[in-house]
């Protein structure tokens, strides 16, 4: 499991860094690493946690649903501009 929240931390980071904001990155590993990610309500909070950090930076947020799972999917930067697609698991 541990190896997956480091996956979104990084992914967290790379959006926010895009963004032009600034983290503090061992208060949010802290915070990521106490979610339960063991069951789909856990991958849920820990979905909605991500999104909701993401919007409180202004970083453009859009959740939807997989096979039951949430899917968490930010974008930054401009619109017309080459896209790069990060790909993370939160469980």
């Amino acid at each position: 499991m541990g190896q997956y929240l480091a996956v979104v931390l990084l992914l967290v980071l790379g959006v926010v860094f895009a963004s032009g904001s600034f983290v503090d990155e061992l208060a949010l590993t802290e915070r990521l690493i106490a979610f339960d990610t063991s069951s789909a309500e856990g991958v849920r909070r820990c979905a909605e946690f991500v999104g909701g950090w993401l919007e409180a930076r202004d970083v453009g947020v859009r959740q939807i649903e997989a096979r039951g799972l949430p899917v968490t999917m930010a974008e930054v930067g401009p619109a017309d501009a080459p896209a790069l697609v990060l790909h993370g698991h939160l469980d």
